[in-house]
């Protein structure tokens, strides 16, 4: 009665499988109900730019931003 076969087992894996796509398919629907996704979202696209592109000044050797403003050295190439 209690004992192992082939059939059980693959039942008791489609089981687990079924509650496992069910928790991560619906999962997320406390989330989005409570506004916790928006949140997140939101805090995603109103960051700063996540890469600059950069230039080696010529004068000074330091790498500044492409739309960089002027360094306060005399001959600053990015005034």
């Amino acid at each position: 009665m209690f004992g192992f076969s082939l059939p059980k087992l693959i039942l008791l894996a489609a089981i687990i499988a079924v509650i496992w796509w069910g928790f991560s398919r619906f999962g997320g629907r406390k989330d989005r109900l409570s506004g916790k996704a928006d949140d997140k979202q939101k805090t995603r696209d109103s960051g700063t730019a996540d890469a600059v592109d950069m230039n080696k000044c010529g004068v000074c050797g330091e790498f500044v931003p492409e739309n960089a403003g002027n360094c306060g050295k005399s001959e600053c190439p990015y005034a």
